[in-house]
């Protein structure tokens, strides 16, 4: 609490303990109590009048109080804030989650309160990750930490996954690498890769989504964030690229994936595509974020993995080095914009001077004739006099 812009009293719970772990997003007064939403997932109700009323022994003590109420809201939200719904119903509150959820809660705090419940549900953050499945009307997208499988047309979502790190790529494996198509390459942001498993649910009254994403293997190729994961069908190998600037080489089985080695490439991977199938010989495409692109030859030979995974040395690579235009074409375009106008301000200052150099000839001519008239009127008064004006 304050009181003149100073703080008269910080409010804890007992033993110093904070209001709530983590940061506080809403504080609002209802009725005669005051809530706080916080990102830990806790709604605390509080007495408005022990607090208002409460006078501290000097500037800034504390005063430790616990809370009348509290709400935990599911297991791993992070309450942005709450508002409240009907005015008919004092207890129903709708809250919103910074995982992408929006929650309806019973805030009468009786034992016949009802659980909170998910009525609408968002991707949370940039979408990192898309794929379509080859065999069924489903595609799996990944954002913030989570991903979610839907389905094409309805839209509904049929299975959800929350990870504890962020995702940043997704490669969903086609039927005709694993026929029952319900396996999904994750990759994340701290260098991990997983292999996840779509499974129906057996128990549906435990569970409101149709399916399961069961996690199969877990693997940390890299050390910086899996950009992009590419599979190459006939042979059955996965290559993943980071931002570390490495690309890392497998073999996939049903069972999961196989390191075989990795290559340096020394700048982040942006992107990656195998060769069509079509082709004699498969290699692989890599994208640099220095406009550089490497093709390295397929990892068809045996690498002896006892002391290290490098197999750099051992894979032939071609380079193709991209400049950008861009900057030039700019340049260009700036030089030729002030030209024009260097071409537009000489013709204004020609124009001027040209106006200029006519009111010095006019005025010139009109002071000669003035003269001129001078002296023939003086001659006047002695003679005849014809005054000839040329123009």
């Amino acid at each position: 609490m304050m009181d003149g812009g100073l703080i008269q009293i910080e409010v804890c719970r007992k033993k110093g303990k904070p209001c709530h772990n983590g940061s506080i997003q809403q504080i609002l007064l209802h009725e005669s109590d005051i809530f706080t939403v916080g990102e830990d997932g806790y709604i605390r109700v509080w007495d408005f009048e022990t607090i208002d009323t409460a006078e501290a022994v000097e500037e800034g003590g504390k005063m430790e109080i616990e809370p009348l109420n509290e709400l935990k809201v599911g297991t791993d939200s992070k309450l942005m804030g709450i508002t409240h719904g009907a005015d008919n119903d004092m207890a129903l509150w709708f809250a919103q989650d910074a995982n992408g959820n929006v929650w309806k809660l019973d805030l009468s705090f009786s034992k016949n309160s009802l659980d909170p419940e998910i009525v609408q549900s968002f991707m949370s953050g940039a979408i990192t990750g898309l794929d379509v499945s080859t065999s069924y009307d489903i595609f799996a997208a990944s954002a913030g930490n989570s991903v979610r499988i839907m389905h094409t047309f309805t839209q509904d979502v049929l299975a959800q996954r929350i990870f504890n790190k962020k995702t940043t790529s997704l490669k969903w494996i086609p039927s005709a690498v694993d026929e029952k198509s319900d396996g999904i390459f994750l990759g994340f942001e701290d260098g991990v890769v997983r292999f996840v498993r779509l499974r129906s649910v057996t128990n549906k009254s435990e569970k409101k989504l149709d399916f399961d994403i069961r996690l199969s293997q877990v693997i940390k190729p890299h050390t910086k964030s899996v950009t992009c994961i590419a599979l190459e069908v006939s042979n059955r190998w996965v290559a993943t690229g980071s931002a570390d600037g490495t690309v890392f080489f497998f073999n996939f089985s049903p069972k999961g994936l196989t390191p075989i080695g990795f290559v340096n490439t020394k700048n982040a991977v942006t992107y990656m595509t195998w060769t069509p199938s079509h082709y004699a010989k498969p290699r692989l495409m890599v994208c640099l974020n220095n406009g550089t692109v490497l093709e390295y030859d397929a990892p068809t030979g045996r690498y002896d993995a006892t002391t290290s995974y490098s197999i750099e040395s051992q894979l032939a690579v071609r380079i193709f080095k991209f400049r950008s235009i861009k900057s030039k074409l700019r340049h260009e375009e700036e030089l030729e914009r002030k030209r024009k106008e260097e071409e537009e301000r000489q013709k204004k200052l020609e124009e001027e001077r040209r106006l200029r150099g006519i009111e010095k000839k006019d005025k010139a001519t009109y002071t000669d004739l003035t003269i001129l008239i001078s002296v023939y009127s003086t001659a006047t008064a002695t003679a005849d006099v014809v005054i000839v004006f040329t123009f």
